[in-house]
């Protein structure tokens, strides 16, 4: 069962081997005889143990350790540009996002409520513009919905939640542009539509 696993004789279990660290030797001696050149097998000349002088390792001084280390810090740095790639690869979308809806909330901020842009009179507020206006709020109400849950799932995730809280605050500022803007458009056609009653009599 154990060979089914992948377990080789001789080895040790674990993934490295390292259940059998120093296999025990084993030596099957003649029988009815004394143990003196089983003792003389293992001394050497000296009369040391032949298995201590194996078992002794020579030092390197730390050197396997140190570039064990290295490569560690070398791994986790490379590990930390790929990170840091990703999320700035994140935040140029975001950012390129919101050069296009401050371009967009910059030109209705130019258009005054008075019915002026750039010094040129616009043309007349109806219902129409109203309805575009009104569709305008709330997609920016429905954005600012998602960047909220965006931010409240990404609270642990600290460069997804910075780059999302920023686009929040700016989407707000939009929104509150863009609903500051629709009010000023229907105070306009309600204004208009009372001259026009007036105007009847």
């Amino acid at each position: 069962m154990m060979a089914k696993m992948g377990y080789r004789e001789g080895m040790g279990l674990g993934v490295s081997g390292q259940g059998m660290l120093d296999p025990i030797p084993v030596k099957v001696l003649p029988a009815k005889q004394s143990l003196d050149h089983a003792v003389a097998a293992t001394t050497g000349e000296d009369g040391r143990s032949i298995h201590r002088n194996k078992d002794k390792k020579r030092s390197r001084g730390g050197q396997r350790k140190r570039d064990r280390k290295f490569a560690e810090l070398a791994r986790a740095a490379k590990a930390e540009e790929a990170e840091r790639s990703v999320f700035s690869f994140m935040n140029s979308q975001l950012v390129s996002q919101d050069a296009t809806e401050g371009s967009s909330a910059a030109k209705a901020r130019k258009e005054s409520p008075s019915g002026q842009a750039n010094g040129h009179p616009k043309k007349e507020d109806n219902r129409r513009s109203l309805l575009a206006y009104d569709d305008e709020v709330k997609e920016l109400r429905s954005q600012v919905g998602r960047l909220e849950e965006m931010v409240q799932r990404n609270r642990k995730d600290k460069a997804v939640h910075d780059a999302a809280s920023r686009k929040l605050e700016q989407t707000r500022k939009a929104l509150a542009d863009a609903e500051a803007t629709h009010t000023s458009a229907t105070n306009a056609v309600a204004r208009k539509e009372k001259e026009k009653k007036w105007l009847k009599f």
